[in-house]
């Protein structure tokens, strides 16, 4: 399209003018296209490694929470074997 544009501007249309103003605008509106990408793009980069994250966090809780539990279920045991 800027391109198309540019071809008219450069072939010297009766529109030159009004052509060149919506090129610039069109030309602005990309560039601040590009940057809000480029923002969300971060953004959800951002929110998958805090997802992986909270998915780590999870994985230790669990293997702590069973840990504790063998431990809950032993002491019983061992403190009869010692006093045995």
């Amino acid at each position: 399209m800027l391109s198309t544009g540019q071809k008219l501007v450069r072939g010297g249309h009766s529109a030159s003018h009004k052509i060149l103003e919506h090129l610039k605008e069109l030309e602005t509106s990309v560039e601040s296209l590009k940057a809000e990408a480029q923002e969300r793009r971060q953004r959800l980069m951002q929110s998958y490694e805090a997802h992986l994250f909270l998915n780590e966090v999870k994985v230790v809780h669990e293997r702590f929470v069973l840990v504790f539990l063998c431990l809950k279920e032993l002491i019983p045991i061992l403190l009869n074997v010692c006093k045995g």
